[in-house]
């Protein structure tokens, strides 16, 4: 049963994450957990709880809240949030991802320099990226003059400020909103040596070809010598004979 509020917003979130904390570690397995360890490149620290299970995880805690008479708030949420974030455990930063798009709706433009915050302060690998990114570019569709701020997060150190920069709008650019930023931002890091930015880039053009095919073929004719995994994944959406005459261009750009 949920722990009994005593009041307070720390007493709250406090007890939301106690909740999910034990939540995971009784479901923990130690085949998820060597699984997910080989499943990433960069090191992770996972307890061994599928994404089924972290879903559980919070939905358990906000039941138990409700039984109690508690509606978490939205103050609740980013406390606890943040608690469960710099654990740096795995799942524990997917429950995080899982209780804030709870209240994606209710968050105002005052919360996005929160979730801008986590990013450099608690992001370790690309799953806990992306899925914030989620949230965060919805946020940025509210609020959509905030969106220019990612103009400076290429020139980040932060491998994952970077990847964040392109990630925020993959949904978004498919419909065309925020396109000319997403091409601006790959521009910027187009040929950053760290691979996670190199397929952020590629999977952020992909995204933006379904909303403008021509575009996105003249940016690759413009730019056929990228990196290969970044024009892989960028082309993957492209007919045949368009995605081997623009990998021809890399290929004789090359030899030259």
């Amino acid at each position: 049963m949920f722990l009994v509020y005593l009041g307070g917003l720390g007493a709250m979130a406090s007890n939301i994450t106690k909740r999910i904390r034990s939540f995971l570690r009784k479901a923990a397995n130690p085949k998820v957990r060597e699984k997910s360890r080989r499943f990433f490149t960069e090191p992770v620290r996972p307890l061994g709880v599928p994404m089924q299970g972290c879903t559980k995880a919070v939905a358990v805690a906000i039941a138990d809240a409700k039984k109690v008479g508690i509606a978490l708030s939205v103050a609740d949420a980013k406390d606890a949030a943040k608690d469960l974030y710099s654990s740096g455990v795995l799942e524990e930063q997917y429950c995080a991802n899982i209780l804030l798009s709870k209240f994606e709706r209710k968050f105002q433009e005052e919360d996005l320099a929160f979730f801008e915050s986590l990013i450099p302060k608690h992001i370790n690998n690309w799953a806990c990226c992306d899925g914030l990114c989620s949230i965060l570019g919805k946020l940025y569709e509210m609020y959509p003059q905030q969106a220019q701020k990612t103009r400076f997060w290429p020139k980040s150190k932060n491998r994952w400020v970077k990847r964040a920069s392109v990630v925020c709008f993959v949904l978004p650019v498919r419909r065309g909103v925020f396109i000319d930023l997403v091409y601006g931002n790959v521009s910027s890091m187009l040929y950053d040596s760290d691979d996670l930015v190199r397929k952020a880039n590629g999977w952020a053009l992909r995204q933006a070809g379904k909303f403008d095919e021509k575009r996105l073929v003249s940016f690759l004719e413009m730019h056929a010598d990228m990196p290969a995994i970044t024009l892989s994944y960028a082309v993957e959406k492209l007919d045949d004979k368009t995605r081997k005459r623009i990998r021809g261009l890399r290929t004789a750009g090359i030899k030259k």
